[in-house]
């Protein structure tokens, strides 16, 4: 998995240094992928927090302002299994759809 990366962080493949020319990919997760790329998503519902408050820290700095550091070294307890929680949500999203009050469709089926 990756992070999330903002527009101005993307660049293209051929820039990408040390990239594998050829990758394996296990079934299911090719399933996983294609599923996910095949949910509707909008970036701009989604904010670079970490980049938004270094910056703010920067500029806090630069105006001569203290900047508070905090530490983070210990991690948090309850860390999930990524790929686990990922098939239980895309799992949750095979359930049949009532279509009306006696017929079922699985998203398969849906051209929703």
């Amino acid at each position: 998995m990756e992070t999330m990366h903002s527009p101005d962080e993307i660049r293209a493949v051929l820039n990408v240094p040390n990239s594998p020319e050829h990758v394996i990919v296990d079934k299911k997760e090719l399933q996983i992928a294609q599923m996910l790329i095949d949910q509707p998503f909008n970036p701009s519902e989604y904010q670079d927090e970490y980049r938004s408050s270094l910056e703010k820290a920067i500029e806090n700095k630069l105006a001569g302002h203290s900047v508070d550091v905090v530490d983070i070294s210990t991690p948090k307890a309850n860390v999930l299994d990524l790929m686990t929680a990922l098939q239980a949500s895309l799992d949750y999203l095979l359930l049949p759809i009532r279509i009306d009050s006696s017929r079922y469709i699985t998203w398969d089926e849906c051209s929703c």
